[in-house]
């Protein structure tokens, strides 16, 4: 059943992820910029969303809510996923950090989703329990089944009851939003139409098609990219429609394109009662903290024009899942 909307709405979501985004040692040292400014990127990040009165969504890792080793453990479901590539097993690094969110703020978050759920119209969805890969080779509905479990209950923990679903790396299993629906996780954040952001494995992320993807935050490649929410058996379709990629030294001098294409997106959006879906991990902005949030003030500045000219409306995937809209 697909439902068309007569005011557009913009909507954000994040991936807070954190370390378990980004698993191996490799990674890590090369993120570790981004991963120290993450905490103050969020609070920026806030700040600018309650300038502008924006609600959005923050799909979180179930790690993140633990307050220690002891409950990260404790939480963790018997059955694990069982990835035929090891590295993927983010269990696997437990042993290794620290005990707490002092001593391992990039494993734990229980304070700063606090943060963020104080914080008018922020939403605190699911980004699985364990950064979960549903797509790659080795787990299964059933062992997908016991993480989201998992992320049910350590969430319950913090008194949030989850009701939307970010899938890690945009891993899309379909079969798998039946379980979602069981477990009260009723709208989940599909992959935009073009081909070149199906959902895909690892294994298939070949780099020209990462190339294309590049080319398209800068020019027009995919198309407008507002959606139209659509619903399957009680579960709700918010498709995304771009990537906010972070500032990049290296694209500077046409740094201004990205945002273009973002502001065109959202203006067609915004005349055709349609959804745009904006979306990034907060430690994107980890780095270079005061040139991402100068971007996304212009760009949320530009949400506000379209609000009064165009009575576009921000909504985080909670609230537009609530919608009684008109077939």
């Amino acid at each position: 059943m697909i439902h068309s909307m007569r005011k557009g709405i913009f909507t954000i979501s994040l991936d807070l992820e954190l370390h378990w985004g980004v698993f191996s040692r490799l990674k890590v040292k090369q993120y570790q910029g981004n991963l120290e400014g993450t905490r103050e990127g969020v609070r920026e990040t806030l700040k600018v969303f309650n300038k502008h009165k924006i609600h959005a969504t923050w799909a979180t890792v179930g790690f993140l809510f633990c307050k220690n080793k002891e409950e990260l453990v404790g939480f963790s479901p018997n059955l694990k996923p069982q990835y035929t590539n090891w590295s993927f097993d983010p269990y696997a690094l437990i042993k290794e950090i620290g005990n707490s969110e002092i001593e391992a703020p990039f494993h734990f978050g229980a304070s700063i989703i606090y943060e963020i759920s104080e914080c008018p119209g922020q939403e605190i969805a699911t980004h699985t329990y364990s950064h979960y890969f549903c797509l790659e080779d080795g787990q299964n509905i059933e062992q997908f089944e016991a993480d989201i479990a998992a992320a049910v209950d350590v969430a319950k923990k913090m008194k949030f009851s989850l009701k939307s679903i970010v899938f890690p790396r945009n891993q899309v299993n379909e079969p798998y939003l039946e379980v979602c629906r069981k477990y009260g996780v009723t709208n989940w954040r599909g992959n935009p139409q073009a081909f070149i952001y199906k959902a895909r494995n690892r294994g298939e992320e070949m780099k020209w098609i990462r190339a294309l993807r590049l080319i398209d935050a800068y020019f027009n490649v995919s198309g407008s990219n507002g959606q139209i929410v659509s619903s399957k058996n009680g579960v709700v379709n918010i498709p995304a429609s771009r990537f906010l990629r972070p500032y990049s030294p290296k694209f500077s001098v046409i740094d201004f394109l990205k945002i273009r294409r973002i502001k065109r997106e959202m203006t067609h959006a915004a005349k055709h009662g349609k959804v745009y879906h904006l979306w990034w991990h907060p430690h994107n902005f980890g780095n270079q903290i005061e040139k991402n949030i100068k971007a996304l003030d212009e760009i949320l500045s530009h949400y506000s024009y379209l609000n009064k000219n165009y009575k576009f409306q921000t909504l985080n995937m909670e609230e537009i899942g609530q919608l009684k809209i008109n077939e």
